[in-house]
């Protein structure tokens, strides 16, 4: 077991900053996302979470959370390859060194303390959730999803959760808090769409149509995704 690097470096106290682009790309592994990985350009700042660091993709930064991403296969792989890139919560960079970021994912999000959300990244609505939380702070104006269903226990490459009951995942609860942060996000005008299908309240571009997915070069689209979830 490795030790905590006392050297490894916050990601909000970082120079990674200065690498965020205004739109930023987060990629999950989703099995919706799958067709749609070659759309993500290569001129924005891209986050890859968790499994999708083996898509066919660039990313500028990888993150991780969950401690049972160390029994996945790959993992230790991705680590050995991609620590550069790597930022791990918390819980992960007590057991791991070689990462160049950590990040502090703090408590759950709730409607009491939904005001002070920008202050950290929150775990409760998964690592996706994390990802989008630290685009914005890291200075990203328009987030746009790839592979974030939050739905079913797929993934992007066939396979499925290893750790997974029967057929299905309870996402209602992390959809519920996902919602109310995008929500928030919209209120700072940072808008959150998706490239992919998703079970979140956001606009899924239209793929159809044949626009181009949206980049740092080409500006950013005048139609807002605004989420209109609202806690019960």
């Amino acid at each position: 077991m490795e030790r905590f690097r006392s050297s490894m470096i916050d990601i909000f106290e970082s120079n990674i900053r200065e690498k965020m682009t205004e739109t930023c790309y987060i990629v999950a592994s989703g099995p919706n996302g799958a067709d749609f990985h070659s759309r993500v350009p290569s001129d924005c700042f891209t986050i890859a979470v968790n499994g999708a660091i083996e898509a066919d993709i660039s990313p500028d930064l990888w993150m991780c959370a969950d401690l049972n991403v160390r029994k996945t296969d790959y993992f230790a792989p991705a680590y050995e390859k991609h620590a550069d890139i790597a930022c791990f919560g918390t819980g992960l960079s007590t057991v791991y060194s070689k990462q160049a970021y950590t990040f502090n994912y703090g408590s759950m999000l709730c409607n009491s303390n939904s005001n002070e959300i920008a202050e950290f990244a929150r775990g409760a609505t998964s690592i996706a959730g994390q990802a989008v939380q630290a685009a914005h702070r890291l200075g990203a104006k328009r987030i746009i999803l790839v592979g974030v269903d939050m739905a079913g226990i797929g993934y992007f490459d066939g396979s499925q959760a290893q750790d997974a009951v029967g057929d299905s995942k309870n996402w209602k609860p992390c959809i519920k808090l996902f919602n109310a942060l995008i929500k928030w996000l919209g209120e700072q005008g940072c808008i959150v769409e998706s490239l992919s299908e998703t079970a979140l309240d956001v606009e899924v571009i239209d793929h159809g149509s044949g626009r181009p997915a949206y980049s740092n070069s080409n500006g950013a689209s005048d139609e807002s995704a605004q989420a209109i979830y609202q806690f019960e």
